[in-house]
């Protein structure tokens, strides 16, 4: 017990030391931008796809505007008017948004498969081809695993006119949901996105690690903003939105390199030889 101990620290300290090798600071800075501008054409598309269901729900709108602050902390007032903005011009904006979140998605996916090979130490790339079919699979993937909770709203007023009532919507919702979606969002872009395929075990461990690690980075940065909202708001006005996205993607994206680390150096670390039992 008290060698797994040392064992598990010794591969955290290790992937922090790893961390700082390969400067993944700047790393995570990158996939931040891409991240942004990833961002507003998603929320787009995802109106344009609801857009008819939002003209007519508020309840809906109100459960998309809760999903963002459950994301992204502290900017769910922000995304109000431009959520409602993408509403009022949802016919002419549509395959605009498609484009712009196909180009910045492969973008994000071009940067974050690099990143994740050099983390990993592998030296191969995709063809062009595969890359893009992937970008559009991350696109598929991130949605399902995130906008679950809106999916699941508009079905439950969907059966609710019909008076079926859809109790799993209280699963998705709260901190056990974002724990969750987090984790399994972590193991579906480490074993898909960079050419190695490391073991499930130690996936699996660097997701709890990194779904941990985001939930209490959500909570401090609730507390942080509860401070420094209006510095924030003073400072850089109507782009305030935009900028606390950016800074909380960043801290996203440096635990999820972290976590990254910690699969290169469990995969990096040999097995211990069996002792034999005379």
């Amino acid at each position: 017990m008290r060698e797994s101990l040392q064992a598990s620290i010794g591969t955290l300290w290790h992937a922090a030391r790893r961390f700082r090798d390969d400067n993944a600071l700047h790393l995570a800075a990158g996939l931040a931008f891409f991240g942004t501008l990833s961002l507003v054409p998603l929320l787009l598309l995802m109106v344009s796809v609801f857009g008819h269901l939002l003209g007519q729900s508020e309840n809906l709108f109100r459960q998309i505007v809760l999903w963002i602050g459950e994301t992204i902390p502290g900017v769910e007032s922000g995304f109000v008017d431009l959520l409602r903005g993408m509403v009022a011009r949802r016919v002419t904006t549509g395959g605009v948004g498609l484009a712009c979140l196909l180009l910045s998605a492969s973008l994000l996916f071009t940067s974050l498969e690099r990143t994740l090979d050099l983390i990993l130490r592998v030296q191969r790339r995709r063809r062009l081809w595969r890359s893009q079919l992937l970008a559009v699979v991350l696109i598929g993937v991130t949605s399902l695993v995130f906008f679950t909770p809106v999916l699941l709203s508009s079905l439950g007023e969907f059966l609710a006119r019909y008076s079926v009532e859809l109790r799993v919507t209280a699963w998705f919702r709260g901190g056990h949901f974002f724990w969750m979606a987090h984790g399994v969002w972590f193991a579906f872009l480490i074993r898909v996105v960079p050419h190695a395929r490391p073991r499930m075990r130690f996936v699996w461990l660097a997701a709890a690690l990194f779904a941990t690690l985001a939930w209490l980075a959500r909570f401090a940065f609730h507390i942080y903003l509860s401070y420094t909202f209006d510095r924030f708001h003073l400072i850089y006005g109507p782009l305030t939105v935009l900028v606390l996205s950016l800074l909380w993607l960043f801290y996203l994206s440096a635990i999820f390199l972290y976590c990254s680390e910690v699969v290169a150096v469990a995969e990096a670390t040999p097995p211990k030889p069996a002792i034999a039992v005379e």
